[in-house]
């Protein structure tokens, strides 16, 4: 006769090890806890993965069997790299977070070794991390619209203190741009990644636009790319470049690297303008909350100082996320594509072409895609925070927020021509033109800086201190133009595991803050 089926608690599996281990017999044991003698047997065997696990979670020796291997550093990566996504504002879906967690998980082994990141999976994962529902790519987050009162009546109250013109109220923000990136639908991107030594989709720069609520000044680009000295700028007077440039490991901001442009370039150009516009030498910088942007008490100069905007907003009401750095990217993307078919028509191979796409090029068409980004198309960016919050008479002197405001941008029609004289597989659709635009945003595993999640977890204080730590898991690499420095998903994955380790260890490691 079949033998009932018993649920054993993990603690009661326990308790029937201790009584065989004091000399009760197996069979006597077996029988008192319901179950056969090979069951109990199979419970002895697994006697230190039972106490481990109780160790580790007190709370659940309840249960009556342990889940297989959790896949908590799979868990944990990708709540930070999740985390990170959503101060920049980037929109996340739920297949892109199964996507990551199937990346990460290559690397970490951790869990089933048939994990799939499965709906239920994904499901269990936001509830542990309270993730509210995500929407699709291209679709902003769910925005903490109950914070912005506070927040305008905070900014109104400066406002009128300082009294402050729209000339001295700025606002900065970074993007990435994969400067080589073609739509997907054109032949080059679809064999790409069978191309020996080059990965077009994974090459990409930041880049940081500045500009007052006026539209008046715009600020020289900050442009980071990984190399500290390119190859395409070896003739190059760094200073001659139209924009700033810096370097980062993986091409992303850094606390350290906005501290140096907000003093060595921000205060002194603002000063400049305000001197030149007959207006006091005060300034307000505001800015989104991301990590690698050093605290309010940090980022003063006598009369420039900087405002943080409430967390999950910034998508809502930041004013470079209102058209401005879409037009820029637009214009930039324009000129990529005329010189890749310019270039075609020499040589018909069209990754030879976007081979040809070097840093220098990048630059100068960047700087030229900003210049060409109109100053009413940045005024208007700023009606998020502007035109329903302030009393008539605040900023009244200005009258950049009128109705009749256009916002330039690149005329659709024209990239879709472009992007369709192109080798392609099908008719390249404005949709397809979006989703290349949003294809920044959508970034791969392995162009994540790891330098970048440390400044998120760490004091300013302290980032030499973890980076030193790291420096044991970046092996020797190859070199790419002799100038580059390639960290491959595997190396930053391993350096992404100290990482998680510090957090772990909680406020320890938060003395020097």
């Amino acid at each position: 006769m079949k033998r009932k089926h018993i649920s054993t608690k993990i603690h009661d599996k326990l308790k029937a090890i201790e009584l065989v281990k004091k000399g009760e017999r197996v069979a006597h044991v077996a029988a008192s806890y319901g179950v056969g003698r090979q069951t109990l047997l199979d419970w002895m065997n697994q006697e230190e993965r039972f106490r481990n696990y109780v160790n580790q979670n007190a709370k659940n020796a309840e249960r009556v069997s342990i889940r297989p291997e959790s896949t908590t550093q799979t868990s944990e990566a990708l709540f930070i790299w999740f985390d990170n996504m959503r101060e920049r504002g980037v929109p996340i879906s739920g297949p892109l977070l199964q996507a990551k967690a199937l990346q990460f998980h290559k690397v970490y082994h951790d869990g089933p070794a048939n994990f799939s990141a499965s709906s239920g999976w994904l499901s269990r994962w936001k509830k542990q991390h309270e993730v509210r529902q995500l929407t699709v790519c291209g679709e902003a987050l769910s925005s903490r619209e109950d914070l912005l009162p506070t927040f305008f009546n905070h900014l109104q109250k400066i406002i009128e203190e300082e009294n402050l013109s729209f000339h001295q109220i700025y606002n900065a923000d970074e993007t990435g741009l994969n400067f080589k990136r073609l739509p997907n639908k054109t032949l080059a991107a679809r064999t790409q990644k069978k191309a020996p030594g080059y990965k077009e989709s994974k090459e990409r720069v930041t880049f940081l636009a500045c500009a007052n609520a006026s539209g008046r000044h715009k600020l020289p680009l900050f442009l980071i790319g990984k190399s500290k000295n390119p190859r395409a700028l070896k003739n190059v007077h760094i200073q001659d470049l139209p924009v700033k440039y810096g370097n980062q490991e993986s091409a992303w901001m850094t606390r350290a690297l906005f501290k140096e442009w907000f003093f060595q370039n921000f205060v002194p150009e603002v000063r400049k303008y305000l001197q030149k516009e007959g207006l006091p030498e005060k300034a307000l910088l505001i800015l989104d909350n991301a990590p690698v942007h050093p605290e309010e008490r940090e980022l003063m100069c006598d009369g420039i100082r900087v405002m943080f905007l409430p967390p999950s907003v910034t998508s809502t009401i930041q004013p470079m996320d209102q058209n401005v750095l879409e037009v820029l990217k637009k214009k930039y993307r324009k000129v990529f594509l005329e010189f890749v078919l310019e270039q075609i028509e020499i040589d018909p191979n069209v990754m030879n072409a976007v081979k040809a796409v070097d840093i220098l090029k990048v630059i100068l068409w960047t700087a030229q895609a900003w210049d060409q980004v109109d100053a009413n198309t940045i005024a208007r960016s700023w009606k998020g925070i502007f035109e329903t919050t302030f009393s008539s008479n605040v900023l009244s002197e200005d009258q950049f927020l009128n109705d009749e405001l256009h916002t330039d941008s690149v005329d659709m029609d024209h990239l879709i021509q472009l992007a369709n004289d192109l080798p392609h597989i099908g008719l390249i659709t404005a949709e397809d033109i979006r989703d290349w635009s949003q294809s920044d945003n959508c970034l791969d595993i392995s162009e994540d800086t790891i330098f970048d999640i440390v400044t998120s977890t760490k004091s300013v204080n302290s980032e030499q201190e973890l980076e030193n730590d790291l420096e044991d898991y970046f092996e020797p690499s190859s070199v790419q133009n002799n100038d580059e420095k390639h960290v491959s998903a595997e190396q930053a994955l391993k350096a992404l595991d100290v990482v998680l380790s510090y957090i772990r260890q909680g406020e320890n490691n938060t003395t020097q803050q």
